[in-house]
């Protein structure tokens, strides 16, 4: 028997508070479409700490899809589980009524998710205005010239990215060229300078590779 059941929602919870796990837990993961990747690693990540880990990919789509197919096994499982303390790894209020209905047959069941502090860090870290106020900051500190060719870089197509010069004085002479030498080789410098302090170009051995631009 196990001393606890975790069903995780994979859709809605991507890590696991590892104190509620021991040698004795079965983690049952939850998979919506596309998440494959993600859920073999995350199982991977917690093998060798639990007693068992199964992922259930799932058909479902739309808001709140997964609740249905949690629902589902936990009464597929039930008499096997019952005996166990069961976890729902969820941000989703919506199990709490089932918790409550479970509660009152006297079933250990809890729903637990992410602290308010970790997702607030998550919605901080998506926000667009991070990328912006980087490129408020650029453009208060550089020259225009600076600017334009730090905004060239950042509108080329995709045909002209796969184009663009692999190695450091190549991408001088490129930018050089495509400003018909109104811009000095001293300027184009400086930005790239800028993009490398941003981490737009990461610079090795005089080889370029660009990220974000």
């Amino acid at each position: 028997m196990y001393k606890s059941v975790i069903f995780v929602d994979f859709e809605n919870i991507q890590r696991l508070d590892e104190s509620l796990i021991d040698s004795k837990t079965k983690i049952i993961v939850m998979v919506g479409l596309c998440q494959n990747n993600k859920a073999f690693e995350f199982a991977r990540n917690l093998f060798n700490k639990v007693s068992s880990i199964e992922l259930i990919k799932v058909n479902g789509r739309g808001p709140n899809a997964l609740d249905i197919f949690i629902a589902f096994y936990i009464g597929r499982y039930f008499e096997s589980i019952k005996e166990s303390e069961i976890i729902i790894c969820s941000n989703d209020s919506d199990y709490d009524q089932l918790i409550k209905h479970l509660d009152g047959y006297g079933i250990s069941i809890k729903r637990t998710g992410l602290s308010e502090n970790v997702i607030k860090q998550i919605i901080e870290a998506k926000k667009p205005g991070k990328k912006k106020a980087r490129i408020k900051a650029e453009t208060e500190t550089d020259t225009d010239d600076t600017i334009k060719i730090i905004e060239y870089l950042r509108k080329q197509t995709e045909s002209q990215k796969n184009k663009r010069p692999k190695k450091i004085t190549t991408l001088e002479n490129y930018l050089y060229a495509h400003f018909s030498q109104k811009i000095q080789i001293d300027e184009i410098k400086k930005a790239i300078e800028t993009m490398k302090a941003n981490n737009n170009l990461i610079i090795t051995n005089n080889k370029v590779n660009y990220n974000d631009i």
